[in-house]
């Protein structure tokens, strides 16, 4: 009876209990911490392979190489393992209005990757104070994977319209309609007079003062001010329309 009444060395049991369940909390706070951390570093790092890739579209070849390579300057292999590989490239077409991603196709103008750090790629993130789950026959490791899609940008006169990398000329009596672009990278634009230019066309060049130098150019010209812009069309884009 006495022994059963003694409630010394109580505190100590508690105190262990107690101690216990504050690693756990603190376990979880680190681990999970560290988890979050290195999930936003893969998405980073998917976002940043998905647009170099969509950059090099339509060569799928050169989109490839242009993903892996970002992947691995992004997170150092050394330290992070493989976070990319060629299998989880993607081509395929996405779709604008439904806003979804399908694999394949003739022409593919978006690719997706899929970044990870798991079991699958042989570097799992390592859990630093609830390792001791492994006890349990539990892995203590977390596998962690993201993704990200990138469409190939094609500018409007890329759609419809004339480009040049240097001059694009247009005689006298045309009428320019329905959104249609001309774009002269090194030397701009060249016309003659009396042509149209309907709201929603674009004449575009790297330098406004590229125009013919003609006093009644506008005059002559109805809705080229308003039609005119300044800009460079992105090199690649130009020489892939020959």
């Amino acid at each position: 009876a006495a022994f059963r009444d003694d409630e010394r060395g109580g505190y100590m049991v508690w105190s262990l209990l107690w101690f216990m369940v504050y690693c756990g909390i603190g376990g979880l706070a680190v681990d999970i911490t560290d988890a979050y951390r290195n999930q936003a570093i893969l998405q980073s790092t998917a976002d940043a392979s998905a647009l170099a890739a969509s950059m090099s579209l339509p060569s799928e070849a050169d989109a490839e190489t242009e993903a892996l390579l970002y992947s691995s300057d992004n997170m150092d292999p050394g330290t992070n393992g493989t976070v990319l590989t060629q299998s989880d490239i993607e081509f395929g077409d996405w779709d604008f209005s439904a806003r979804s991603f399908t694999p394949g196709g003739i022409s593919p103008n978006a690719v997706r990757v899929v970044t990870r750090r798991s079991n699958d790629n042989n570097n799992p993130v390592a859990m630093a104070v609830l390792r001791i789950v492994s006890l349990f026959g539990l892995d203590p490791r977390w596998n962690i994977s993201t993704e990200a899609v990138a469409v190939r940008y094609l500018p409007d006169c890329a759609n419809d319209g004339f480009i040049a990398m240097n001059r694009v000329d247009i005689s006298s009596s045309n009428d320019l309609l329905q959104d249609i672009c001309l774009h002269g990278q090194n030397a701009g634009v060249d016309l003659q007079n009396h042509n149209y230019f309907e709201t929603g066309v674009q004449v575009s060049m790297p330098d406004l003062g590229m125009l013919p130098n003609r006093s009644n150019l506008y005059s002559m010209n109805p809705g080229l001010a308003d039609a005119l812009r300044e800009g460079d069309m992105f090199p690649r884009d130009v020489e892939l329309l020959g």
